[in-house]
């Protein structure tokens, strides 16, 4: 009994260790994806700053 115990704790021990690794990777890879997406906001957000700048002095 204290054999099976052991090892059903090491496989799941194991199995915890694989799906935290994936998890991170994963959230990583959103974390990344996020950044470049702020960046694509911030840079739009200048354009239209520009462009309603123009659009209202030219008035």
């Amino acid at each position: 009994m204290t054999l099976m115990t052991s090892q059903l704790s090491r496989v799941i021990r194991a199995e915890v260790d694989r799906i935290d690794g994936t998890l991170s990777a994963r959230i990583d890879g959103l974390d990344a994806r996020l950044g470049r997406i702020e960046t694509k906001v911030d840079d739009l957000d200048k354009e239209l700053t520009n462009l309603a700048a123009r659009f209202w002095r030219s008035q």
